[in-house]
């Protein structure tokens, strides 16, 4: 959980009388409480370098945290702390990995906040939440630079993007084979991510076949969750076995924003990758 600070100063029910009074006492000054746009454009509390009376602060209680306005009233929606967002319900109660009831994936620290990433020199952004199946590509601009770049090192392998399918394919005797596909289901707002090539995320060599298969996979994780290193891991995890996350054939598995599932058809694994609802 985030080191006490100042400005959100985080203390137990026992002591929160005791501090309160101490600090009042002996002048602290806190941050003002002004307000800016949480995800998606709601209104976050936030907190700025100046001087005012008193700020808001949190208190735990019982493992959950809580946070109060300086009136001691509970706080509620969105706010702002060292640049992450986490959401308040009624009470105060800040939610913790969870998908928030505007649809926003908070991890176990109660953290949201947009992924972002570097995939052979470019810049990938994951989507604020579960992207819809009808929606565009999050990172068109740098995919076509990443289908430049394997184009250019690999006469061989192309990288295929289309309104419903980004492909990675190979091309031997005249014939193309998917290595590994993620595909838009627009009849279930999901996606099914198609695997049939190893994947090694440990080779680092540049111009290696295998460096180029993990850092492709990595860029399609970009485009279809808002918690790609959450489902990366756990995808990878599963295809090479040791599957720390037991996704499986019978059951689905909630892994950040999404609900996973394996299968496999034609010699390629099929993960089914749907969003959680709130």
């Amino acid at each position: 959980m985030r080191k006490n600070i100042i400005h959100y100063k985080k203390i137990t029910t026992a002591m929160l009388a005791g501090a309160m009074l101490s600090l009042a006492a002996a002048g602290t000054v806190f941050a003002a409480t002004t307000k800016a746009n949480g995800p998606g454009g709601q209104i976050a509390v936030v907190k700025e370098e100046k001087k005012a009376d008193t700020s808001g602060y949190w208190v735990q209680n019982e493992g959950i945290w809580y946070f109060y306005n300086p009136d001691g009233t509970p706080g509620h929606g969105w706010i702002l702390d060292k640049g992450k967002h986490y959401y308040l319900t009624d009470g105060g109660r800040m939610l913790a990995n969870c998908i928030t009831p505007d649809g926003y994936f908070v991890d176990a620290g109660g953290e949201w906040y947009q992924r972002k990433t570097t995939i052979l020199n470019q810049e990938f952004t994951a989507p604020e939440k579960f992207p819809t199946a009808h929606s565009s590509w999050v990172n068109t601009e740098q995919l076509a630079k990443l289908r430049s770049q394997i184009r250019a090192v690999f006469k061989e392998r192309r990288l295929k993007v289309s309104d419903n399918a980004i492909e990675y394919v190979v091309t031997s005797d005249n014939k193309e084979r998917v290595l590994m596909g993620v595909y838009k289901l627009n009849e279930t707002g999901s996606f099914r991510m198609d695997i049939g090539i190893s994947l090694d995320a440990s080779s680092t060599e540049p111009d290696e076949p295998e460096t180029y298969d993990y850092m492709v996979y990595r860029a399609m994780m970009y485009e279809i969750t808002s918690a790609p290193d959450h489902l990366e891991k756990a995808i990878y995890s599963s295809w090479e076995e040791s599957n720390t996350w037991n996704i499986g054939r019978d059951y689905w598995v909630w892994i950040g924003d999404s609900w996973v599932k394996y299968g496999a058809s034609a010699g390629y694994g099929q993960y089914q990758i749907y969003p959680v609802q709130p």
